[in-house]
């Protein structure tokens, strides 16, 4: 566990929203998967209240998703 939430830190701290960690800690949103997973009200309930937060937050959380995609096409092509 100690990895994903890791992984989750890495992404508030990115978008300067790292002071939100414990609130994902106390709600049990440890990994991206969960994270992708997450609605706007969802988001707001952990504090990330602003379009724009919640946007760059998406983003980053895509971020490995889509690169990891990128590498599996380029080893299979």
């Amino acid at each position: 566990m100690a990895s994903t939430l890791t992984n989750v830190e890495a992404v508030l701290t990115k978008i300067n929203l790292n002071d939100l960690l414990n609130n994902f800690i106390e709600s049990k949103v440890d990994n991206l998967e969960t994270c992708r997973a997450l609605t706007d009200a969802d988001l707001s309930r952990l504090g990330i209240t602003t379009i724009g937060d919640r946007t760059r937050f998406r983003s980053e959380v895509n971020k490995g998703k889509s690169q990891g995609l990128h590498i599996i096409i380029y080893i299979y092509s």
